[in-house]
């Protein structure tokens, strides 16, 4: 795991959709959303989105979903 994804910050949110305004210090162009639900994201921040399979209970064994996020991460902006 690259020591930059351990420092990564994670935003507790509130409210219907997420909103990377209200991020601390963000400049929202080098900012994304990682999710598994579509719905959530603004319709004006859906290109900083990255889009993960849904991830809930039961949780299995294996789940390899943050890899794929983390591979889609290098690939931002580019």
């Amino acid at each position: 795991m690259p020591k930059w994804f351990e420092e990564m910050e994670y935003v507790q949110w509130s409210g219907r959709k997420k909103n990377l305004n209200v991020t601390p210090n963000a400049e929202i162009e080098y900012t994304v959303l990682v999710d598994d639900v579509e719905l959530f994201i603004a319709v004006d921040q859906k290109d900083n989105w990255i889009s993960i399979q849904p991830f809930s209970t039961p949780y299995p064994d294996i789940d390899c979903g943050l890899l794929l996020a983390l591979n889609q991460l290098q690939c931002f902006g580019k």
